[in-house]
Formats: C-alpha cells, sequence, structure tokens
C-alpha cells in the first residue's frame, strides 16, 4: 500500500483522484498545497551540508505555547512577552488591533525583552501611511499592498526560519491567508542572532494605542500557505495521501533553494525512513538534473536542469495495478507546455508487490479491550418527572458488537445513549460497565462543551496530546475543514460543523465503545462511505443511532427498536428484521398488509394527503435546490476565473513578467481551493436533495 510521497513536500489537496502538492526542497526548500489527507508525502535530502527542502508535513508534533491573552501599550512604552527559546524553525500567531489608522506601531521577535527597534530581528508595521509593511535587512517593504483600519484586529502570522535568518509574514483575509513578505533577511542588526525568545510591540508615535492578543509560538516547519520547509540532513518528511488501490495522480510544485541538491520526492507504503521504502520518486539529483526512478536506478527519458528559486510543477500518474508511473514537468497549475520526464517507469523493485495508496480518512484510534462484555444494562428505566421514555430495557454489548438503535423520533434514542455514556441517571435499573471500558461519545447536545476561543484544530487535538500535527490536520481534512478552516474560531462555526468537529475528537480519542448519535447529519457521501468503512474496521463495539438505512444495512447485527410504545432488542440484522417484523405505524395494521389501511382512507383523504405531501416537499426541496442552483453557479463563475488566470499564466510566463506570474499562482491557488470546497458543500447538499426527494417519493408512492 503506498501511504507516503517522500520529499519533505507540503500538505495535499485533494478532489475526485487527483491530490496537489507544493513542495520546496533543498536550502530550504519548499512545499505548498491544501488539505492534509492521510500519508502522503515524505521527502529527503541526504547531502548534510546542503540547505533544506520543504515538502511533507514534520512526523514529530509541534511544541506549541501561549502568551498571555492581551498586551495593550500606549505611545512610546515596549511591550513584551516571553517565550521558550527557539533556535529552530518555528511560526508566531497574534491578534494586532490598531486604535488609529495611521499610527507608526510595531511588531517584532527579539531574543530578549526590546527596547528598541535595533533588538527586533523580525518586523510588521502598521505604518503612518496607513498599510502595515515588513523589515527586509535595512529597509520597509511589502510583497503585497495592505492597508489597515482603526479598531479593526488582525491576524498575523511569522514563519521564521533561524537558523537562515529569513522569515515570511502573512495576515489573515475572508479568503484565506495573504503573504504580505516571503523569504526577507532579518533586520540587519540581527543577522547573526541564534535564539529568539520574545514577542515585542511599540508605538512610535505620540497619540493612540496597540493591542495585542492571543500569542501562540509553534516549533515547526510549516507556513501558513501549507507549505513545509525540510532542512537537508533531517531525513525524511512524510506527508498524507488520499486513498488510491487503482490509479492516482499526485501533482507537485518544488522549489529547491540551492544546487547540488541530493533530494526525492516519493511515494511510499507508510512513514518512510529509507530510499528502499519509495515505490516512486523523482530526483532532484546533485549533478542538478531531474531525473526518476525505475525499479533499479534513476534515469530520465528527457534531459531537464533544475535551477536554485525556481518552482517546478510535476504531475505523477502511478498505476497500481501494473506497477508503474509516469512524471510529466510543466508550466505551474496548466500543464500545456510539458515534458514526459519518464513513461511508465516501474516501481522500485522493493516495492513491485504494494498494493495501494493508503490513507487515514476515518480512523478510529482503539483502545485495547481483552475481555467480552463491555457494559451490561439489566431493567433500565429512564424519563422525566413522572412520564417514561423507555423501562424494562436490558442489553449486553460485547465487543465486537454492531447495534443500531432505530426508531421515531423523540421516543427515547438519543436518551437512550446519554444514559450508557453516564451523562443521565437511569430511573430503574443497573448499568454494569467493565473497568477497562473507554466510551467515545458523539451526542448531539455535546456541541456545547466545545470551547469557543479554540480553533478548530487546537479543539481536536486537545482530545489526544499524543497526535502529531499531522494526524490532527488529517483529522481536520476528514471532517471537511481542510486548509485554513482548520485555523477557524469554534465560536464562528455553525452548528453542523461543530457536530463535525465533535465527531473529529471522537476520531482523535482512544476509546472501545463508540456511542454515536446521528454523526452522519452533517457529512457528504464521500465521508458517509469513509466513516462506516471505519466503523466496520472497528475492532471495539459499536452502538449507533441512525436514519441511514445504507448504514442499517451495512453494519447492524444486533437492534434497538423503539417501537409500540416500548423498548425492545433484536438480534440479527436491519434487513432480518425488516423481513421478520417490519415497521408499523402507531394504531394501524402491519405494513405487510397495505391493501387493509388503504381501505380505510377514502379519496378524497388520499388527495388531501397527497397535496400536503407535495405542499411539504417543495417547502423543504425548494430552499436546497436554491442553494445547489447558487453554488453551481458560483463554481462555474471561479473556473471561468480560474481559466483566465491560467490564461495569464501562459502570457507572463512567455512575457518574462515574474511579478504578474507569481500573482496570478497564487489567485489560482485560492480559486482552486473555493472551487474544491464548494465542490464539497455541493456533494453534501445533492446528497441530502436525493435523501429527502426519495423519501417523499416513498411516500407519494404508498398513497397511489
Amino acid at each position: 500500500m503506498l501511504k507516503r510521497s517522500c520529499f519533505e513536500a507540503a500538505r495535499p489537496m485533494v478532489r475526485a483522484r487527483w491530490s496537489w502538492l507544493c513542495a520546496a526542497i533543498a536550502a530550504p526548500a519548499i512545499a505548498c498545497g491544501g488539505e492534509p489527507g492521510p500519508d502522503i508525502a515524505a521527502n529527503e535530502v541526504s547531502d548534510a551540508e546542503s540547505p533544506a527542502q520543504s515538502v511533507g508535513l514534520p512526523g514529530a508534533a509541534p511544541e506549541a505555547s501561549s502568551l498571555a491573552a492581551c498586551q495593550t501599550v500606549p505611545p512610546r512604552v515596549w511591550g513584551n512577552q516571553a517565550f521558550a527559546a527557539q533556535s529552530g524553525r518555528f511560526h508566531v500567531e497574534i491578534d494586532a488591533t490598531p486604535s488609529t489608522a495611521a499610527m507608526d506601531a510595531v511588531i517584532g521577535l527579539s531574543s530578549n525583552a526590546a527596547v528598541s527597534f535595533a533588538q527586533l530581528a523580525a518586523i510588521a508595521r502598521f505604518n503612518a501611511s496607513g498599510q502595515i509593511d515588513v523589515r527586509s535587512g535595512s529597509t520597509y517593504r511589502a510583497d503585497t499592498t495592505f492597508t489597515y483600519q482603526a479598531n479593526t484586529t488582525y491576524h498575523l502570522r511569522f514563519d521564521v526560519d533561524l537558523r537562515g535568518h529569513r522569515y515570511s509574514v502573512f495576515v489573515r483575509t475572508p479568503f484565506g491567508m495573504v503573504a504580505l513578505a516571503r523569504d526577507y533577511a532579518f533586520r540587519t542588526e540581527q543577522a547573526g542572532v541564534t535564539l529568539l525568545a520574545n514577542v515585542a510591540n511599540e508605538i512610535d508615535a505620540a497619540v493612540g494605542s496597540f493591542t495585542t492578543c492571543d500569542p501562540v509560538v509553534v516549533a515547526d516547519g510549516t507556513t501558513a500557505d501549507g507549505c513545509v520547509i525540510a532542512d537537508a540532513g533531517a531525513g525524511f518528511v512524510n506527508l498524507a495521501l488520499p486513498d488510491a488501490t487503482v490509479f492516482e495522480t499526485l501533482d507537485v510544485a518544488v522549489t529547491p533553494r540551492a544546487a547540488g541538491l541530493d533530494a526525492v520526492v516519493g511515494v511510499s507504503a507508510g512513514p518512510a525512513s529509507s530510499f528502499s521504502q519509495l515505490a516512486a520518486a523523482t530526483r532532484f539529483s546533485a549533478d542538478n538534473i531531474l531525473d526518476i526512478h525505475d525499479a533499479t536506478g534513476y534515469r530520465a527519458d528527457v534531459v531537464r536542469r533544475y535551477s536554485p528559486g525556481t518552482q517546478y510543477s510535476f504531475r505523477m500518474v502511478l498505476d497500481l495495478t501494473t506497477h508503474t508511473y509516469s512524471v510529466f514537468q510543466g508550466i505551474l497549475f496548466t500543464f500545456r507546455d510539458f515534458v514526459e520526464l519518464g513513461k511508465q517507469y516501474r516501481f522500485r523493485s522493493a516495492q513491485s508487490a504494494v498494493a495501494h495508496l493508503d490513507n487515514l480518512d476515518f480512523s478510529f484510534r482503539e483502545a485495547p479491550f481483552f475481555a467480552d462484555r463491555m457494559i451490561e444494562l439489566r431493567d433500565v428505566a429512564f424519563g422525566y418527572d413522572d412520564a417514561l421514555l423507555f423501562k424494562d430495557l436490558s442489553l449486553k454489548v460485547r465487543a465486537g458488537d454492531r447495534i443500531g438503535v432505530i426508531g421515531k423520533n423523540g421516543k427515547g434514542k438519543s436518551t437512550l445513549l446519554n444514559v450508557m455514556a453516564g451523562e443521565l441517571k437511569p430511573k430503574h435499573g443497573e448499568i454494569e460497565s467493565h473497568p477497562d471500558l473507554k466510551i467515545g461519545f458523539f451526542g448531539q447536545t455535546n456541541i456545547q462543551r466545545l470551547h469557543p476561543k479554540m480553533t478548530v484544530e487546537e479543539e481536536i487535538g486537545e482530545a489526544n496530546v499524543d497526535l502529531s500535527r499531522t494526524a490532527v490536520r488529517n483529522i481536520c481534512g476528514t471532517m471537511m475543514f481542510s486548509g485554513d478552516n482548520a485555523e477557524k474560531k469554534v465560536s464562528v462555526l455553525s452548528g453542523g460543523e461543530k457536530s463535525r468537529v465533535l465527531l473529529g475528537k471522537i476520531l482523535a480519542t482512544p476509546s472501545n465503545l463508540l456511542l454515536l448519535d446521528e454523526p452522519t447529519n452533517h457529512l457528504d457521501m464521500e465521508s458517509i462511505e469513509a466513516l462506516l468503512d471505519s466503523l466496520q474496521e472497528f475492532e471495539g463495539a459499536v452502538v449507533i443511532v441512525t436514519h441511514s438505512e445504507m448504514i442499517l444495512k451495512d453494519l447492524a447485527t444486533k437492534l434497538v427498536v423503539f417501537r409500540k410504545g416500548g423498548v425492545e432488542t433484536i438480534d440479527g440484522s436491519y434487513e432480518e428484521f425488516l423481513e421478520k417484523y417490519g415497521w408499523e405505524e402507531e394504531g394501524e395494521a402491519p405494513a405487510a398488509a397495505p391493501s387493509k389501511r388503504e381501505g380505510k382512507v377514502n379519496k378524497k383523504e388520499l388527495r388531501k394527503k397527497r397535496a400536503e405531501l407535495t405542499a411539504e416537499r417543495s417547502k423543504l426541496l425548494g430552499p436546497l435546490a436554491q442553494k445547489i442552483e447558487k453554488l453551481e453557479a458560483q463554481i462555474t463563475q471561479w473556473e471561468s476565473e480560474m481559466k483566465a488566470a491560467n490564461q495569464g499564466i501562459l502570457d507572463a510566463s512567455s512575457g518574462g513578467n515574474s511579478a504578474e506570474l507569481a500573482r496570478l499562482s497564487r489567485s489560482v491557488k485560492e480559486l482552486q481551493s473555493r472551487i474544491d470546497l464548494a465542490f464539497d458543500q455541493l456533494a453534501g447538499l445533492q446528497a441530502e436533495h436525493d435523501r429527502q426527494s426519495k423519501q417523499f417519493d416513498a411516500q407519494l408512492a404508498e398513497l397511489e
């Protein structure tokens, strides 16, 4: 199974059966992409003396530290906040709020508490002209003109390479992170600094105030725009890929930062730590040649040389049935003027039998359980005041059980899961659980326990501190929070998005009994199928409340059925339940004899029921159809804009306009990110529209 792309590249963006990966290699090398999927990219620079290479997320979990919440400084007073000393790659994120629109205030990083500008190595300035600029050596400048407003909060991110004495600065906008500065040199006076350990801010003006809040320092090699930088001699860096068992296409943009490298981008069946684990690999050779691995060695059908600081775009097309692959190199995003560096090259001999590209999709973390019986309910009853929702319920849950809880809404299904999870105490009866039982509980009301000030990534990561950031970001991507969406604060999320965060926490938490209350409500069809696959592979037990017949038919081996004003347990599958019992409407004859029921309803009543159903159908499906139509129109517009931008890239490339080429490339990347997110949303809307439409069609058919 191919699981990792080896190269030290950045996060991939997955859509359909292709993925996008941007990488940088050596000196440092930078890899950029969109959302993380399962293990994809590993890269390695073997020359320990070479600079660095970027690609793939580091395997180790980053160390993060949060400083004091907020600090406000008046004019000409220095504010300082110390953090754990950093000597390698790290990033700092901070919120800044200027009180006026034409001040002269700075946020900077220093080795000690600062009392002068010369002590700051990396600086973002809110200048007197109303714009944010960045220090580069001895001057201030910016790659992007960005105007700031008074009393508006701006989220800044510093990506720092202390060994290289360089840094980048980004500001968050509604459309993602915008680069104010890329790869700027430290302030001249700090060109030889060896560690940074302080955030400083100051206003060099007579009026106003400057507030900074929620600074966070993270020791890792990621960048704000989804890149990962790997240093030469640091070994392999791995990044997750989406699942593929037959055919996979991987797009990657790579920027080498030095000549004479020996660096590879490859694909492997797990975290790679040696070249022999790479089934397919593209190499930046020590001879400054791009070549491809074919079975036992490197070669290329076309000779292409590489140069430091130039971005190279590759497309690797892998055939898992023949264990061959081809590699193309061409213009970023378009691949129109491409050359085929290698055609139908064979997988590395040691990987000639690899079966598929693996991924993390939904992967529940299991806690060991070596007994048989997990939890037992004996004659349990629960209700509010004097009204019981259910009574006399006895249920044994054993390791490996798959129990579906079904019935009409409002009968007590969700309440039963709350009782089993210990959230509610039963009115009568006993519940006995094994000492090694570890429950993962997804409840509809549990979203209230999420922390509003945390990001999606932080909330999911908190569920299991042993997970690396790569693993956490993979879960975020699985829950449809890819790229910058993983950095959204919980407070701005919709109810459905919060539910996905909660499910992500369950994915991250080691457990052996899953209690899931309608987990598919806010997932698209692809995610639902992935969830089902993972539940089938989960070695613990599952108790699930769901209205999804697909899940019930494919998963359940036992049922808890709420019907006839009571609750009962039934051994067997959902289909066996339908064949043996079937559903019964309250107070009506069995569904197996519809003619008797229809005989009691006259034609006038049938017409009335059909009219009511038709009106309800229009009321529910109409808004969904409008949303689908609006989203499709938006996707069409963005695709048209991207087509124009791609043409602009070709023109800029032909004319040698590097600034325009860089601007359009960023625009295409942003548009592609929007389109991918919109397609995910569209899939969810269409799935919900189809589900509701089928329900109404079935109800109308019964009235024929």
